[in-house]
């Protein structure tokens, strides 16, 4: 049901996970793909992490869930992709982002939002963070 939704908003007829692969075969499509994921706080970090086309059937996800999302059809089309975990040092509140150069730009993309010409150490000091960690696997 939600293939059909994000196919709607999109113009392309998606079923499964495989017909939005098809779809993003470039940058703008993949960001139109994650603009409509809904952000989903949530407050459980040990839950187990949904997977790139469950998170797609779903409408919705947490932020490590787009950013799996993100980086899952970013890399497919080619795109070398950071995933970043921010942190307030002293307190548990982190943050999964990924960084990813496009025509000279470099983008950040949280939760649902994605920003321009912005670095990570920009970014995490904006927000509050004090840490930055490159995230190789996210279930150590």
């Amino acid at each position: 049901m939600k293939f059909v939704l994000l196919a709607l908003f999109c113009g392309f007829n998606f079923h499964n996970y495989d017909d939005v692969i098809n779809y993003c075969t470039n940058f703008e499509r993949v960001v139109s793909v994650i603009e409509q994921i809904k952000y989903n706080y949530d407050r459980d970090e040990f839950r187990r992490l949904q997977e790139p086309a469950e998170t797609l059937k779903l409408g919705y996800g947490d932020c490590a869930d787009i950013a799996i999302l993100g980086k899952d059809l970013l890399e497919r089309i080619g795109y070398k992709v950071k995933m970043l975990r921010l942190i307030v040092y002293g307190n548990i509140i982190s943050h999964i982002i990924i960084e990813v150069q496009h025509d000279n730009h470099n983008y950040i993309f949280s939760n649902d939002k994605i920003y321009k010409d912005i670095t990570v150490h920009e970014f995490a000091t904006e927000k509050g963070f004090n840490g930055i960690q490159v995230i190789e696997d996210l279930n150590d």
